[in-house]
C-alpha cells in the first residue's frame, strides 16, 4: 500500500479538529455545543463542516 492510499481516505477536516472549535460555534451561536452534532469521521471541507453544524444540512 502505497502512502498515497493511505491518507488519501483522510477527511480534510477531522472530528477533533471540529471539536476544538466548539468555543468558536460557542461564541457565534450563543449557546453551549453539543459535541455530538460533530459527524463522525470528520468532513471533506471546513465549508461542509460549518454547513452541517450551523444549518443542519
Amino acid at each position: 500500500m502505497s502512502s498515497a492510499d493511505l491518507w488519501g481516505s483522510m477527511p480534510t477536516v477531522d472530528s477533533k479538529t471540529v471539536a476544538r472549535m466548539a468555543p468558536i460555534f460557542e461564541k457565534h451561536e450563543g449557546r453551549p455545543f453539543d459535541v455530538r452534532r460533530i459527524r463522525p469521521g470528520g468532513y471533506p471541507s471546513i465549508d461542509d463542516a460549518i454547513q452541517d453544524l450551523v444549518f443542519g444540512r
